[in-house]
């Protein structure tokens, strides 16, 4: 390993405070794999490149890739990045190869976190400071809320019946790109209430990074949806209705209205949907 890639400890004189951690290091087993994700959720390209060590500056922070772990054969710890756009961040780090191990939600205090593993299985944090970020664009907007319905796996269903009692539950559900699936047993509150009024309103996110979808309801029966569409909806969700003795039903919701805010100075563009159609 060079001087322009070994990772040095930074030194304090008595008295004085440390400035925090330099260097991170990550033992990784395929460094081009590895590299790929790294640079997307740092977003900088690496700053030292070797077929022993990979390194990055970010933030005033220096992040190295070992092959094999090094010879002291290397566990990775756990390091949040703050970053300006948590779901900008976490689409970017899948499409290269990571998998969102914790979503990102509200910790308090206006921050949002997640958690993604890197090929390796590696954990990284990513983190949000919501105060004093500026207003999404629409577009922006739009490209959060179908981030979050290609990785959340649960939604908050809130239905009410004839006489209006309301009911409020969390479901997991598939998202096909223009249909939301649910199951419930036929004969739950939110199964009746589903299949007899035909509509529904859903929530996805944290109390400062809402997503609300009204929907219309299509019941269908457990049988009646193919297989490869069941199966999809088991591997995503970890649930599969149809291995129980319960009358489940599945449950299509088609959005016709989508609105996102985090503040109130996105309160303003919040529809992003209307009778079905995106604005923008």
């Amino acid at each position: 390993m060079s001087d322009a890639t070994t990772p040095t400890t930074p030194t304090t004189s008595a008295g004085s405070a440390t400035s925090g951690i330099r260097t991170v290091l990550h033992p990784v087993s395929d460094l081009g794999r590895a590299k790929g994700v790294y640079a997307a959720l740092l977003g900088v390209p690496p700053r030292n490149e070797s077929p022993y060590y990979v390194g990055f500056e970010a933030a005033g922070q220096h992040v190295g890739l070992v092959p094999g772990g090094g010879p002291q054969a290397m566990t990775s710890p756990v390091t949040y990045w703050q970053v300006p756009d948590i779901r900008a961040a976490l689409a970017a780090a899948t499409a290269s190869g990571a998998i969102v191990t914790e979503p990102a939600h509200d910790v308090g205090g206006g921050r949002l976190v997640a958690t993604v593993a890197d090929p390796d299985g590696n954990v990284l944090g990513v983190l949000q400071d919501l105060a004093g970020a500026t207003p999404r664009s629409r577009a922006r907007r739009r490209a959060d809320v179908e981030q979050r319905l290609a990785h959340d796996v649960d939604v908050w269903v809130a239905t009410a019946s004839a006489d209006g009692a309301p009911y409020l539950v969390p479901l997991s559900f598939d998202w096909d790109g223009g249909v939301l699936r649910v199951a419930t047993p036929a004969g739950s509150p939110t199964g009746r209430n589903l299949a007899a009024a035909g509509t529904v309103r859903l929530a996805l996110g944290p109390t400062r990074d809402v997503v609300m979808i009204d929907g219309t309801v299509e019941a269908v029966d457990l049988d009646a949806l193919p297989k490869e569409q069941g199966d999809r909806f088991a591997e995503r969700t970890g649930f599969d209705p149809r291995a129980l003795t319960s009358a489940y039903r599945w449950f299509h919701i088609t959005p016709r209205r989508v609105q996102a805010w985090r503040e109130e100075d996105e309160l303003a563009d919040r529809e992003l949907m209307r009778d079905g159609r995106w604005l923008v």
